[in-house]
């Protein structure tokens, strides 16, 4: 069996379309060219989702544009931390976690899905395909960093 390992920021929506649930290769950080960010294909039949993954989902913008990415199956926006692919070179990333992002950074977010005045949001995703005690939908009504460990700020 071929070993597919790639860094997550690499993973084309061929990729995802191929493999659609991939895992965090933290068991495996410390090997020649892996770290933190590197992921592998989940083959396993059944999903317990013990480690890191993440899921090709399906997003529907507020305007009905339909567009592709992935997830990590979670409620909260901070653990789905949703990707949309506009192309492989071009993504939309709505959680930045505690930096706050720069202004240019949310502009080329809004081009990237149709710019401010397309009626991107609320955006809502889905993955299929998965044992029902793990989240398979969600909402993203905006752009959101952490201010503090307590308050989320919304950026639109």
């Amino acid at each position: 069996m071929m070993k597919i390992r790639k860094q997550i920021y690499d993973l084309t929506l061929a990729d995802l379309r191929q493999f659609p649930i991939w895992e965090f290769c933290l068991d495996e950080e410390g090997e020649e060219d892996q770290d933190e960010c590197t992921v592998r294909p989940h083959s396993a039949g059944e999903y317990d989702f013990e480690g890191m993954f993440i899921c090709h989902a399906f997003f529907s913008l507020a305007d009905g544009q339909k567009m592709e990415g992935f997830v990590t199956p979670a409620e909260d926006l901070s653990e789905s931390q949703p990707t949309i692919y506009a192309s492989d070179s071009q993504r939309a990333s709505f959680w930045f976690g505690a930096m706050k992002p720069q202004d240019d950074e949310i502009e080329k977010m809004y081009a990237a899905l149709g710019g401010r005045d397309a009626g991107i949001f609320p955006i809502s995703w889905e993955v299929t395909g998965l044992p029902k005690h793990i989240p398979s939908k969600g909402t993203i009504d905006g752009f959101y960093y952490l201010e503090d460990f307590e308050k989320r700020i919304r950026i639109t």
